[in-house]
């Protein structure tokens, strides 16, 4: 169906530096919207992880994060090794290998594409960011509201117990424990968010294919 859609034009031979350096842009630009769907991906993991930072406590605590070279809550950075980690255990650097090759064939240095035809793909997926970040969560999230409702009632009835002392523990062991179990069935939720992926690139080709303007870049 791409192949109907885009009338390929021969690899073009850059006149002089400006047409040259025309073309790294633009190849750039490409290479950065295909990136651009691989970090709302992660982006997904990391807002899971900072909203059950601070739902179980952790957020109190900072931890050095040595892939952002900054302070990170805990979850953030157990939640984004499991985004890398699930994204090679599918297969996800290999595809993302063939998207990078058949991004020459469908775009050849040197012809032209649109930048338009990618922004409704990538507006779609960081819209399912945030539904998909929760997806994520949303198990523990409700375990550690539960814990909170009991807490209250407790408090209500013992003002005299410090919550704050009594509080972070209890939710950390319940929301460890819940965790722990929930990452035995969030495969299906992984799996939609890195199919996020792919569908990105796939409509991104399409329409930007669609969209063409043949001429130099």
């Amino acid at each position: 169906v791409l192949g109907q859609l885009l009338a390929r034009e021969a690899v073009r031979t850059p006149a002089d530096l400006g047409m040259l350096l025309q073309m790294a842009m633009v190849e750039l630009s490409l290479g950065a919207t295909m990136a651009l769907g691989i970090l709302l991906a992660f982006a997904a993991f990391s807002l899971a992880g900072n909203l059950l930072d601070v739902q179980i406590g952790f957020g109190i605590a900072q931890v050095f994060d040595p892939v952002g070279n900054r302070a990170s809550p805990l979850l953030v950075s157990a939640f984004n090794y499991i985004a890398v980690i699930g994204f090679v255990a599918t297969d996800g650097h290999h595809v993302l290998i063939r998207a990078l090759a058949y991004s020459f064939e469908v775009f050849p240095p040197g012809a032209a594409w649109q930048i338009e035809g990618a922004a409704a793909p990538v507006f779609k997926q960081a819209s399912g960011l945030f539904l998909l970040g929760f997806a994520l969560a949303a198990p523990v999230a409700f375990c550690i509201l539960l814990v909170e409702f009991a807490l209250s009632l407790i408090s209500r009835n013992l003002p005299q117990i410090n919550m704050l002392v009594l509080g972070i523990p209890v939710k950390i062991v319940v929301g460890l424990a819940m965790l722990s179990i929930w990452f035995m069935g969030m495969g299906g939720t992984m799996n939609r968010i890195y199919a996020g992926i792919y569908g990105m690139w796939e409509t991104m080709f399409i329409q930007a294919a669609a969209t063409a303007v043949p001429g130099n870049r």
